[in-house]
């Protein structure tokens, strides 16, 4: 069992929410050590991982979460999809600057990882499939 940092939070979640991600990280990699097959540390070290903008290993930690959460249903499903969904964009942005094929297939591992929540960005992933295949500019504007 984790330390927890208040009521509900994690040691490393607490920790992460006070930008001390070297910490973080730390007590995230220590609770996973503890219990491999809890999907919520696992998905705490995905956090970091992807506050640390290392989005290959955050996204792997989000699968193994979701891989766990089969049975221990304890994740909240709409928090994992926006990680989820938010990460594989942030990723994919970043290698579309020099590699558009692969930034969709980044992009594309949100319908095979979380397919129960396909519908919940279904009109996002569009979006942005569009805007890393080039197809559209990247750039946001406000309405007025």
């Amino acid at each position: 069992m984790s330390r927890t940092g208040s009521y509900g939070q994690s040691f490393a979640t607490k920790l992460l929410s006070q930008d001390k991600l070297d910490e973080a990280l730390t007590e995230a990699e220590r609770a996973v050590a503890l219990d491999p097959e809890d999907p919520e540390a696992m998905f705490d070290r995905a956090q970091v991982h992807l506050a640390l903008e290392r989005w290959e290993a955050g996204v792997a930690d989000i699968e193994r979460a979701l891989e766990l959460d089969r049975t221990a249903r304890v994740l909240d499903d709409s928090l994992v999809d926006d990680a989820l969904f938010s990460a594989l964009v942030d990723w994919g942005r970043k290698v579309a600057e020099t590699d558009r094929p692969r930034a969709l297939a980044i992009l594309e591992r949100y319908l095979t990882l979380f397919p129960e929540a396909r519908g919940s960005h279904q009109k996002d992933y569009e979006e942005w499939r569009r805007r890393l295949g080039g197809e559209q500019r990247t750039s946001w504007t406000r309405t007025r």
